[in-house]
């Protein structure tokens, strides 16, 4: 295959992949396109007969995903240029180091490329072709998990968001986490794609063992998408053990939280929100606000929102409608004589009275926080080129709060903020630390596209499965709504429209899944065997020469 055609095979695969994840057509993605769109991929890098040739093929695919599934990070204001440009540009120098894993998995090291053809078609390339198949998945399941950790972790783009609509075939993620998914769908195309290229380019002269292997092959991948399939027909129809239930608001007030003319309007939006939901049938136990709908910074600001906004003080009308609240609010605190500023969330009793106050974990890279903020010439270097120079800080703590029930029960649960819930182990460590419930806070409407909302929704929905919790999401423009421990949507509100809505969720017995007690295992399970495979692969060429 020439240089031509694995660029093009390299840019195909990108627009599969992007078209099944979550996007302004198919809102929640499509599974059938995410198990094909590696398929050209796979093709391109096996015809690559370099490391140089591997890497820059990864890189630009890496790259070219960014751009495509998250493009709609270019409104994200003053910010545009990190949010797109800076992960753009670190996918595609990571592309340039995995691609270079994916070579040495795929190629022939020792043997030129007519030799390899050989080699693809005799005794000796019926075992390489199934560890060509089986080290691909493995590689790039760990390239997406090295995607979501980490300071630059961002788990968007990935081939986890095209499978959130199998919901038989998702429920693995409560002993793998989402990385058995990234192993599956990387695995079919990987089988397909091998199949192509062992049956038409070489069918001529492929011997018998070789068709065996791809037959035991397939037949593994088959077993593995049945095994995976009966384990969760097993699961999603298994009856679920309800402690008790809760009644949540979720308030979408669909207001512009980053507008300089101060938040009144957001929360006079927000409270006219609040009390049609005051109206239904059933009082809620929480009221939850989405994240920064508050622009004045707590505790301090307590006092302000005490006559603000002068039409209905917001402290004043949680007294009236007499419910716990939790909202967004930035935090400031003097922290060993130097400011500190958070992206936070405030807990309210039915009386105003604050119970509780933390910051986020997890903060977006080159947006809420740059590397070498802290020191002064960088941050003279910042306000010349982009004309800012402060951030938030990180909040260090996990936090679960308590509110009491109209059952007289209590529900425990934990506040995600931003794009925590789309992260694991952030979730993992609220829900090990006693959290119900996820009720997390989010404001996606600076984005001004459904698939924004859609993919923020997709991957962090993941978490109510890996937990066997309920997630509930309360976002500006959404998309709000809750989901239950087997990934259904139970609830939910309009996008882009003010809208409320009081949803009864389950709480479940609080008994941890296997990934909330062994997280990713898998992962490293890849990594050891990658790292055994690479390293006899080594040995044995530094023998030959």
């Amino acid at each position: 295959m020439n240089g031509i055609l694995q660029v093009f095979y390299i840019i195909f695969s990108a627009l599969l992949l992007s078209a099944g994840i979550p996007n302004e057509i198919l809102y929640l993605g499509s599974p059938f396109l995410g198990l094909f769109a590696l398929v050209p991929f796979y093709l391109a890098l096996r015809s690559a007969r370099t490391f140089r040739r591997a890497g820059l093929l990864t890189g630009l695919h890496f790259g070219l995903m960014q751009l495509l599934s998250s493009f709609w990070l270019g409104n994200f204001k003053d910010f545009a240029i990190f949010t797109v440009g800076g992960p753009t540009i670190a996918y595609a120098i990571e592309g340039l180091i995995f691609g270079r894993f994916f070579h040495a998995a795929l190629a022939f090291l020792d043997y030129t490329p007519e030799e390899a053809k050989l080699q693809d078609a005799s005794f000796r390339g019926a075992g390489k072709t199934l560890k060509r198949v089986f080290f691909f998945a493995a590689i790039y399941s760990i390239w997406e998990w090295t995607k979501s950790v980490g300071f630059l972790a961002y788990p968007w783009g990935t081939l986890i968001m095209t499978s959130f609509q199998s919901k038989l075939l998702i429920q693995i993620v409560d002993i793998t986490g989402t990385w058995a998914i990234s192993f599956l769908w990387s695995l079919f195309a990987a089988t397909l794609a091998e199949g192509i290229a062992l049956y038409s380019i070489y069918q001529p002269r492929l011997n018998y063992l070789v068709k065996r292997m791809y037959f035991c092959i397939v037949m593994i991948t088959f077993s593995l998408f049945m095994l995976d399939f009966i384990y969760g027909a097993v699961q999603y129809t298994k009856p679920r053990i309800i402690a008790k239930t809760a009644d949540i608001a979720v308030i979408q007030h669909n207001t512009d939280t980053w507008s300089e003319d101060g938040d009144s309007e957001s929360v006079l939006a927000a409270e006219r929100m609040t009390a049609k939901a005051m109206l239904e049938p059933v009082k809620p136990d929480l009221v939850c606000w989405s994240e920064s709908i508050l622009n004045y910074a707590f505790p301090d600001s307590y006092f302000y929102y005490e006559t603000s906004p002068a039409k209905k003080p917001f402290i004043h009308f949680i007294k009236e409608t007499g419910v716990p609240y939790a909202t967004g609010a930035p935090l400031y605190f003097i922290e060993n004589g130097q400011q500190k500023f958070y992206n936070g969330v405030v807990v309210f009793d039915k009386n105003a009275v604050i119970t509780g106050m933390s910051g986020k974990i997890h903060l977006v890279p080159f947006a809420e926080y740059v590397p070498l903020m802290d020191k002064a010439w960088f941050r003279k270097i910042m306000d010349a080129l982009v004309g800012f120079s402060t951030g938030w800080s990180q909040w260090k703590q996990y936090a679960v709060y308590s509110v009491p029930l109209k059952t007289g029960d209590s529900l425990n649960f934990s506040v995600p903020i931003c794009f925590e819930d789309a992260f694991p182990d952030i979730c993992r460590n609220f829900y090990k630390l006693g959290a119900e419930a996820l009720l997390s806070i989010s404001n996606d409407s600076w984005s001004n596209l459904k698939s924004a909302e859609y993919q923020h929704f997709v991957i962090a929905a993941f978490r109510a499965i890996e937990l066997r919790t309920t997630l509930v999401r309360t976002t500006n423009s959404g998309y709000s709504g809750a989901v239950d421990a087997r990934g259904r949507i139970i609830a939910d509100l309009p996008l882009f429209e003010e809208a409320e809505m009081v949803t009864t969720i389950p709480v479940y017995e609080h008994k941890p899944t296997a990934y909330a007690v062994f997280g990713d295992w898998i992962v490293i399970f890849f990594g050891l065997i990658c790292a055994l495979y690479f390293a006899d692969c080594a040995a044995a060429t530094y023998k030959k020469h």
